[in-house]
């Protein structure tokens, strides 16, 4: 069988277009719908972390006890969890990241 436009044309001329019009959607669209919906959503989780960045300096209870302790109020005040990690940055906005890989 010619392949490309000429075997296109051939397959049109002798009736046979629709049979290959479905042998390639019933390939592609399972593929296509594999794509994106079943392995894209798994991108997010075997990505690799990028834990260092330059611009953030991780910060204890023992160096910074008065900003651990307004964090502890904070989360008390609002039921929410203690952060495991607390970062400094030279950004002026706060921020809470999580990294969700395994």
């Amino acid at each position: 069988m010619n392949y490309g436009l000429p075997g296109i044309m051939q397959c049109y001329d002798s009736g046979e277009f629709f049979s290959l019009l479905c042998i390639v959607l019933l390939i592609a669209l399972p593929c296509c719908f594999l794509l994106l919906y079943g392995l894209y959503p798994l991108k997010f989780l075997l990505r690799k972390s990028n834990k260092s960045d330059a611009s953030r300096v991780e910060v204890t209870k023992e160096k910074m006890p008065k900003l651990f302790t307004l964090i502890e109020e904070v989360a008390k005040s609002t039921g929410c969890k203690m952060p495991l990690h607390v970062f400094l940055s030279n950004e002026v906005n706060a921020f809470v990241f999580y990294n969700n890989t395994l």
